[in-house]
């Protein structure tokens, strides 16, 4: 099973999928994840996927189930905290990015990150023949609907794929789109394990 497969760690993911091109739909679901000996509600199992991208989803799926108010993802910081949500997951996955201007976990700006994801040998320009997978972090910038914007990509299916993102309308929501979709900046893509 490729590492593009559809991934989902609730109940039910078709609509959420349905309607995937031109404007970003935002649902209240996060995407089903079937075991990793069979597959659930018609989606194929789990096991071409790495445990980082395993943990990544996971801890993704936890926040968007329990959020916590936004100054727990970036560190006590009153701001716009959607990479600090991306960089809180990572970090909380076991895979932590590393500010190139401060060194630490946290990284709370889209470019900062696009500058990361750069140096690391790991950004994927929006755009390009890349296709987004499982855990990559998706960088925007406008005329997408929320500006310079980000999130983690946690089920694919063609060119279609779904995030999980933070300071987001409602607060941490998921949203599915196209990779054709004015506005996106690329990919950052997790280490290869």
């Amino acid at each position: 099973m490729s590492r593009r497969s559809v991934v989902a760690l609730g109940l039910t993911c078709a609509a959420l999928l349905a309607g995937c091109s031109g404007t970003p739909e935002t649902s209240a679901t996060f995407p089903a994840l079937p075991s990793a000996t069979g597959s659930t509600a018609g989606f194929p199992a789990t096991r071409g996927l790495t445990a980082t991208q395993l943990r990544v989803v996971t801890v993704a799926r936890e926040q968007f189930e329990h959020p916590q108010s936004a100054t727990t993802y970036s560190q006590g910081v009153d701001e716009a905290w959607c990479a600090d949500f991306v960089s809180w997951v990572m970090k909380t996955a076991g895979t932590p990015l590393r500010n190139p201007n401060s060194g630490g976990w946290r990284i709370p700006g889209v470019y900062t990150l696009q500058d990361y994801f750069t140096k690391v040998g790991r950004f994927h320009r929006g755009g390009s023949a890349y296709r987004p997978v499982i855990g990559d972090v998706v960088m925007y910038d406008t005329p997408n609907r929320w500006g310079n914007h980000t999130n983690l990509v946690v089920a694919t299916s063609g060119d279609s794929f779904t995030t999980v993102g933070g300071n987001q309308p409602g607060g941490i929501t998921v949203t599915t789109q196209n990779v054709t979709d004015a506005g996106i900046l690329g990919y950052g893509s997790l280490p290869r394990t």
